[in-house]
C-alpha cells in the first residue's frame, strides 16, 4: 500500500518544565551568580513545611555519574552537585560564567575564545586545564545528548591556555551550547569521574554520600555540609523512598507519580526548562497546505486549558517554539497575534458544507498522557465543515495487514475480479500476490471447517465512513482508512503460537573508534546514525540475535519487546512481519515453559514480609524482570527467620497493630543492654539480640512469617497471655551465673582540675569496638576549657578499667623491670589495693585527692605502690613516653575536642535554647591537641572573659584583667610580662624626655642601635627599666599591691633609665668593635670561625634587645661580645682548639634550640611558662658557657658546663 504522510501540522507549542519535588525546606541563604535557585513558575504553599537538619538524594548504585553518559533524571541531579561547565543557564536562558572567566569573538561570530577561571581545581586537588575542557567537549561531540549542539562547529583546540572554537557558520548564542559539564581528562571511565563541583562523591562507614569540596572555587555558602545517598534500582523505588521520606528531592515526570508524591511536608516546584509539547502538521496535503488554515487552527487552541487542566499548570503556554523564559523569546510580537477567524479560514480554504474534510491526529497508543490530549484537540477544533480525529497507533505489521484486508475484502463487500483490479491499481498492490493472498485464507478456512474448528472473520471494532473511503487519493488524510482493532486481543492470541519468535531489544552504544576518520557535522551525523541503527539489535530465543526488517512498520520505532512471524538471513538475520508487545502476555499462555529464579530475599520494613526478587525466563528471555514476591510463600522458615531477626529484634517493623508497644519495651531493653555492655566491655554479660532472638523463637508459632500474620495471631493471644511477648533478661539463662559489674565504676563525668584552680566538669562516652580509634573511654572537651587541663590527670582511667590499666602498665615494662612484679596478676590486685588504701576517692570522682591536693599522676602513683608493695626499683620516668604509647588503646583516653556552635536564629523553646555541638579533632594526646587547638582555644577562653577583662582594664585593675586572662588561659603571654606592661603604662615618661639627658656622644652611639626611630629605643629602654625595678611583679596578689610597688620605684625610674642607657652603650660599643674584626678579608681557615661570631652577635644585639633580653644578663652582653673577639685570636693560633670547642658549643646550642622550640609549641598554661622559663635559663647559661670556652681568663658570672645546663633542661 503506498505511504501515507501523518497528516500533522505545526500549531501548538508549550513549553514545559520538569518538577522537582523536596520534603522540608532545603533552600538556604546561599548566593551566587549561579548557586541560586531559579524562582519558581508556581509553589505550593498551602501546607506548613517541616524543616530539615539532614538531606539525602536517591542514585543508581554502580551506575555511572558520567555527566555525558549517564542516564537521564537521579544521576543527572547528582551531576549538576559534582560538576561544572563553562557557564550556566540563568532563569532566562542566558549563560552566565561558571569555569569560563570571560569570553571573545570574531565581527562575524564564526570564532570565539574561551578564557577559564583562574584557581580552579578539581576534586583531587589537581588544576583545571584548557585540555580537560576540550577533552569533555570533544566526548560530547561524540555522545547522543549533545551530538546536536556541535553541528555547527568546525574545529576545537587550545592555544596557551584557552579554548578555541571554530564554527562552520554565525552564531551570536553559541555559548549558550556550553554549559556541558566539565570532567577531568583520564578520569571519565571511573564510576564517578573526578569534577569541580561544590560536593565531592564520598563512600564511608556510613555508605554513600556527597560532602563540601573545602577547595571549591566560589565563596557561596552551600545548604548542607552533607548529602546522603540512597541507592534505588529504578524511578519507581525512588518515588517509593520519597513518600517514606528516606530521600527529600525528586525530579519527577508531569505525567506520572506526582500527584500522588503530594502531600502535607511536601513541596512542589516547577523550574523553566526547554522541553516542548507540539503539534505539527503535513503542510504538503490540502487542506493543510493553506497557511491561513494552520493559522486559524492555531489561533483555536486553547492553549490555558490544556495547561492548567491536563498538565496540572506545570507548563507555560507559548505561541513560538520557543520557551517564554528565555531571553530570544518576543514577547511583544505574541501579545499582538490575535486569534483568527476559524469558520472564515476553512472557508478560504475550501472547506465548506460541500467539501467537508477530516484531519487525524495521529499519536503513539503508549503514551496515553498525549492521547488525552489529543482527544481534547479532537473535540475543541472539530466543526460542521473539518472532523478532526485522533488515531491511536499501536505499530503492527500484522494491523497493517488487516486493515489492507478490511479495505479490499470486507469493507466494501467482496470485489469482482475486475474490482479487484481496479484496487490494486489505485493502492499499488500486485493483484497476482493479493489473489494468492485471498485463494490462501480461503484454502485454510475450509480445512478449518472439515477439522470442525470454528472459523470467523476480521471485523474491525470501527472502519473509516464510506464518504472518506471514496475520497479521492490526495484528498485522503494520512491513515485514514485505518481500522480500529482489538491489538490486544490479536496481538495475544498470536503470541501463544510466537512464543519462540520473541525477541528482547539490547542497545549497544558506538565507540568512538568507530568514527575516527570523520570531522565536524559529518562526524556528528553518522555517530547519530550509528545510534539510531544500535537500537535496532534484539535477542531472540535461545541466544540468537536479530534485527527487525527496515520496511516493517515497527522498525522505526524500535520497541523493547517484539514478536515476529518469520527470520530471514541475508547479510544479517532479519525479523519479517513483527508487532510490538508486552512480555507480560506470554507469562499465563507460556505455562510450564517458563523458568523462575528468585534473588536477593530480604526483610522489606515497609511491606511488612521478607520478599524476593522474581525472574521469570522463557528460553532464556527475562520475561518479567524484579518481581517482587513474597518470600513466606516460597520459603517460609526463612521468612520466618526474617521476620524475627530483622523486623521484631532489629526493629524494622513501619506498620502498627494491636498491642505492637512490646516492640518498643523489648528494642529499649536492647539499647541499655549495649550501652552497658560499651562501658563494662563485658558483652557476654549482657543480654544481645540472640537472646532476644531466641525469645521470640521459643513463644511465636512457626506459621507466624509476616507482620499481618504476627498481628492476627498476638490479637487472640493478648487476652489470655498479656505479658508473653515481654522480654525478661533476668530469665536468660546463660547470665544466671554471671558475675554482676558496678555501673558505678564506669561514671557519666570527670572531674577535672583546671589550671586556675576551678573544678571542670567533662562529659565521658563509652565505645566498645577495638577497629575503632576511639576504643575505650572518650572524654568530651569543649573548646573553651582546653587550655587549662593538665595531661597528668588523664594519666588515670575510670575505676572500672583501672585494673586493666594497671596490668597493661606492668605488661609494657621492659623485660629487666617486669620480673619484679611476677606475677603480673596478684602483684596488680595489691597495687590496686594499695592505692585503694589511700585514696578514697579514685581520680575522676572529685577534683582532689581528699588531702586537699590535686591529684597526682598515674605513674607516680604506681612507682610509689610498687615501691612498697613489692619493693620495685622504678622510677616514674620510665612509665611516660615510648612505654605509654604501648598500652592498648582502650586504656587510653580519647580526647575529642567540642565547639558549642550559636543557636540557629528561629530556634524556639529550651530544647533548641543551645545550637549543635561540632567536633574539631580528636586523638589519644591530649597535648598533641591542645597544641593543635591552641590558637582556637585561646580565642574560645578570650570570649569566655572577655567581658570581665575589658572591664577590669577600664577600671584600671591590671591584675585582676592579667589573672583572668591567665587562669583562663585566653593568652600565651606570661602574667608577669602583663603586669610588666601594665606598670609600663603607669611610669612613661614622653620619649623627648628622655633622650633629652643624653649628651652629644650618646645620642650618637644610641643612634647605632637597631631600631627603627628613637621613639621606639626608647620605649625598650623604658620596658628593660620596668623589668629591672620590678622582678619580681609576679608575685604581687592585687592591685593595691602593684600601685604600690610601682609609686616606690617612681622616683629613681628616671635616673634608672639613664643608667640602663649607659648600660647599652656599653653593649653598642662591644657590639662595633666585634663587627669591625669580622669586617673585611679574612683568611680561608676563619671563614668558618668569622661566620659563626657573626651569627652569635646577631643573636645578642637585635631589634627589640633590650626589652628582650632578662635584667640580669644585659650588663653581661658586652662580656659575651668580648669573648668573641678573644675566640678570634685565639683561633688565629690555634685552629684545631677551636673547631674541638665548637663541637661542645654547638653540642649545648642543640640543647637550648630544642627546649626553645619546646616551649613555643607548647599550648597556653602553667606547662608553658614553666618550660618557657627553663629555655630561657638555659638560654643565657649557653652564653656564659660560650665564655668559659672561649675567654676563660674573663669569668662566668656562675659555674656552668654542659652538665649543667643539661640538667637545668631536666635531661
Amino acid at each position: 500500500m503506498k505511504r501515507r504522510l501523518s497528516a500533522l501540522l505545526c500549531a501548538l507549542t508549550l513549553a514545559l518544565s520538569l518538577s522537582g519535588c523536596w520534603s522540608g525546606d532545603v533552600s538556604d541563604d546561599s548566593s551566587g551568580d549561579f548557586w541560586e535557585e531559579t524562582p519558581p513558575m508556581e509553589a505550593d504553599t498551602s501546607s506548613t513545611l517541616t524543616q530539615i537538619t539532614s538531606f539525602a538524594l536517591p542514585y543508581l548504585q554502580g551506575v555511572t555519574l558520567d555527566p555525558i553518559t549517564c542516564p537521564d533524571g537521579m544521576q543527572q541531579t547528582l551531576g549538576a552537585l559534582l560538576y561544572e561547565g563553562l557557564f550556566v543557564l540563568d532563569e532566562s536562558f542566558a549563560p552566565q560564567n561558571v569555569l569560563c572567566s570571560r569570553y571573545e569573538h570574531n565581527d562575524d561570530c564564526t570564532s570565539y575564545t574561551f578564557y577559564l577561571r583562574d584557581g580552579v581545581s578539581f576534586s583531587d586537588g589537581s588544576s583545571l586545564t584548557a585540555s580537560d575542557v576540550l577533552a569533555t567537549l570533544r566526548r560530547a561531540q561524540e555522545s547522543e545528548r549533545y551530538s546536536a549542539r556541535f553541528a555547527n562547529v568546525a574545529s576545537m583546540r587550545t592555544s596557551n591556555g584557552v579554548l578555541i572554537v571554530n564554527l562552520t557558520r554565525a552564531d551570536s548564542a553559541f555559548p549558550a551550547l556550553f554549559d556541558i559539564p566539565i570532567v577531568k581528562s583520564g578520569s571519565e571511565k571511573n564510576t564517578v569521574p573526578l569534577g569541580t563541583g561544590p560536593y565531592l562523591f564520598v563512600t564511608d562507614s556510613d555508605g554513600a554520600c556527597l560532602k563540601q569540596n573545602p577547595d571549591w572555587h566560589s565563596d557561596v555558602t552551600l545548604p548542607f555540609e552533607r548529602i546522603e545517598l540512597r541507592a534505588v534500582k529504578d524511578a519507581d523505588t525512588a518515588s517509593y523512598l520519597f513518600s517514606s521520606r528516606e530521600v527529600h528531592l525528586l525530579s519527577a515526570d508531569l505525567t506520572s507519580s506526582t500527584g500522588d508524591l503530594r502531600s502535607a511536608d511536601t513541596a512542589l516546584t516547577d523550574y523553566a526548562t526547554a522541553n516542548m509539547i507540539y503539534l505539527g502538521f503535513n503542510t504538503q496535503r490540502a487542506p493543510l497546505s493553506d497557511a491561513s488554515l494552520r493559522s486559524a487552527l492555531a489561533g483555536a487552541i486553547d492553549r490555558a486549558t490544556i495547561t492548567t487542566g491536563y498538565l496540572a499548570g506545570h507548563a507555560e503556554a507559548a505561541r513560538f517554539p520557543l520557551s517564554p523564559h528565555s531571553s530570544l523569546y518576543p514577547t511583544e510580537m505574541a501579545s499582538t497575534l490575535a486569534s483568527p477567524d476559524l469558520a472564515a479560514a476553512l472557508e478560504s480554504a475550501g472547506v465548506t458544507e460541500s467539501r467537508p474534510r477530516t484531519v487525524t491526529i495521529l499519536v503513539s497508543e503508549s503514551d496515553s498522557f498525549k492521547v488525552s490530549i489529543a482527544d481534547y484537540l479532537s473535540r475543541t477544533l472539530s466543526t460542521d465543515v473539518l472532523t478532526v480525529s485522533v488515531r491511536s497507533l499501536p505499530w503492527s505489521d500484522y494491523l497493517t495487514a488487516l486493515n489492507i484486508w478490511d479495505r479490499i475484502f470486507q469493507a466494501d463487500g467482496e470485489p469482482s475480479n475486475n474490482a479487484l483490479r481496479r484496487i490494486c491499481k489505485s493502492e499499488y498492490f500486485s493483484w497476482l500476490r493479493v489473489r494468492q493472498w485471498k485463494d490462501l485464507v480461503n484454502q485454510l478456512t475450509e480445512m478449518c471447517r472439515e477439522l470442525k474448528f470454528k472459523v470467523g472473520s476480521p471485523q474491525p471494532a470501527s472502519r473509516p465512513d464510506l464518504a472518506v473511503r471514496q475520497l479521492p487519493i490526495n484528498q485522503q488524510a494520512a491513515h485514514s482508512l485505518c481500522c480500529s482493532w482489538d491489538d490486544r486481543g490479536i496481538h495475544t492470541s498470536m503470541l501463544s503460537g510466537l512464543l519462540s519468535m520473541m525477541g528482547m531489544q539490547i542497545v549497544r552504544e558506538p565507540k568512538a573508534s568507530d568514527f575516527a576518520g570523520l570531522k565536524g557535522a559529518a562526524k556528528a551525523k553518522a555517530i547519530k546514525r550509528a545510534q539510531k541503527m544500535a537500537k535496532n539489535d534484539y535477542q531472540g530465543a535461545r541466544g540468537t540475535h536479530f534485527a527487525l526488517f527496515p520496511a516493517s512498520a515497527v522498525a522505526k520505532s524500535t520497541p523493547q519487546w517484539v514478536m515476529s512471524t518469520e527470520l530471514v538471513e541475508t547479510s544479517r538475520l532479519w525479523a519479517r512481519y513483527s508487532a510490538a508487545i508486552d512480555p507480560a502476555w506470554a507469562e499465563p499462555l507460556a505455562g510450564q515453559l517458563t523458568r523462575t529464579t528468585y534473588a536477593e530475599p530480604h526483610w522489606s520494613g515497609s511491606r511488612g514480609s521478607a520478599v524476593a526478587t522474581a525472574k521469570v525466563l522463557l528460553y532464556g528471555l527475562p520475561i518479567i524482570s524484579d518481581r517482587t514476591v513474597q518470600w513466606g510463600r516460597i520459603n517460609p522458615m526463612e521468612a520466618r527467620d526474617f521476620l524475627i531477626r530483622q523486623g521484631l529484634v532489629e526493629g524494622d517493623v513501619q506498620q502498627r497493630f494491636s498491642y505492637d508497644d512490646f516492640l518498643a519495651r523489648n528494642r529499649d531493653i536492647l539499647d541499655e543492654a549495649a550501652e552497658d555492655a560499651s562501658r563494662t566491655r563485658q558483652v557476654s554479660q549482657s543480654v544481645s539480640d540472640e537472646d532476644l532472638y531466641d525469645f521470640y523463637q521459643s513463644v511465636i508459632p512457626n506459621d507466624v512469617t509476616c507482620v499481618a500474620d504476627l498481628a492476627k495471631w498476638w490479637k487472640r493471644e493478648h487476652g489470655e497471655h498479656p505479658h508473653l511477648l515481654d522480654f525478661d533478661p533476668d530469665k536468660v539463662e546463660r547470665l544466671s551465673s554471671a558475675e554482676s559489674v558496678s555501673l558505678a565504676d564506669y561514671p557519666d563525668h570527670w572531674h577535672a582540675l583546671g589550671t586556675d584552680g576551678q573544678p571542670i566538669d567533662l562529659r565521658l562516652s563509652y565505645i566498645y569496638d577495638p577497629h575503632d580509634p576511639a576504643d575505650g573511654v572518650t572524654v568530651h572537651v569543649p573548646l573553651k576549657a582546653l587550655s587549662r587541663l593538665t595531661p597528668e590527670q588523664f594519666t588515670w582511667n575510670v575505676p572500672g578499667l583501672l585494673d586493666e590499666l594497671i596490668v597493661g602498665l606492668i605488661k609494657s615494662l621492659p623485660k629487666s623491670l617486669r620480673v619484679q612484679f611476677v606475677p603480673a596478676p596478684d602483684t596488680a590486685r595489691k597495687i590496686r589495693a594499695w592505692i585503694d588504701d589511700r585514696y578514697p576517692a579514685l581520680p575522676g570522682t572529685g577534683t582532689s585527692d581528699g588531702q586537699g591536693h590535686a591529684w597526682p599522676d598515674l605513674p607516680h602513683v604506681f612507682t610509689q605502690a610498687a615501691i612498697d608493695t613489692v619493693g620495685a626499683q622504678i622510677h616514674p620516668e620510665v612509665l611516660t613516653g615510648e612505654l605509654w604509647e604501648k598500652l592498648p588503646a582502650y586504656l587510653r583516653m580519647t580526647f575529642s575536642i567540642e565547639q558549642q556552635l550559636p543557636a540557629p536564629r528561629n530556634a524556639r523553646g529550651r530544647r533548641h535554647a543551645r545550637g549543635p555541638v561540632k567536633v574539631l579533632g580528636s586523638g589519644k594526646s591530649l597535648t598533641a591537641l591542645q597544641r593543635q587547638f591552641a590558637e582556637q582555644a585561646e580565642a574560645s577562653a578570650r570570649r569566655m572573659v572577655e567581658h570581665k577583662a575589658e572591664q577590669a582594664a577600664s577600671q584600671g585593675k591590671l591584675v585582676e584583667q592579667a589573672n583572668l586572662l591567665h587562669k583562663a588561659g585566653a593568652t600565651s603571654e606570661s602574667r608577669a610580662v602583663m603586669l610588666w606592661r601594665g606598670a609600663l603604662d603607669a611610669l612613661r615618661m614622653p620619649s623627648e624626655r628622655i633622650s633629652s639627658r643624653w649628651l652629644g656622644a650618646e645620642a650618637l652611639m644610641l643612634a647605632s642601635a637597631p631600631y627603627p626611630s628613637t621613639k621606639a629605643l626608647v620605649e625598650d629602654l623604658q620596658l628593660a627599666t620596668v623589668k629591672r625595678l620590678l622582678p619580681n611583679i609576679d608575685t604581687l596578689p592585687d592591685d593595691d599591691a602593684l600601685a604600690d610597688a610601682v609609686m616606690g620605684v617612681t622616683e629613681v625610674y628616671e635616673d634608672t633609665v639613664y643608667a640602663l642607657a649607659h648600660d647599652v652603650i656599653a653593649i653598642l660599643r662591644a657590639y662595633a668593635n666585634v663587627d669591625k674584626a669580622t669586617s673585611g678579608k679574612a683568611d680561608l681557615p676563619m671563614l668558618s670561625v668569622l661566620q659563626s661570631v657573626r651569627e652569635h652577635i646577631a643573636t645578642l644585639v637585635f631589634p627589640g634587645f633590650i626589652g628582650a633580653t632578662p635584667p640580669a644578663a644585659l650588663p653581661r652582653i658586652p662580656k659575651y661580645l668580648e669573648a668573641d673577639l678573644i675566640r678570634l685570636t685565639k683561633a688565629k693560633n690555634d685552629k684545631n682548639r677551636d673547631v674541638r670547642w665548637a663541637w661542645e658549643a654547638d653540642e649545648a646550642r642543640q640543647l637550648v634550640d630544642k627546649a626553645v622550640q619546646r616551649a613555643k609549641t607548647e599550648p597556653a598554661g602553667p606547662r608553658h611558662e614553666a618550660l618557657t622559663k627553663q629555655a630561657d635559663d638555659a638560654r643565657w647559661m649557653l652564653e656564659e658557657f660560650y665564655v668559659s670556652l672561649w675567654a676563660q681568663e674573663l669569668g662566668t658570672a656562675k659555674p656552668v658546663s654542659l652538665q649543667r645546663i643539661k640538667k637545668t633542661l631536666g635531661k
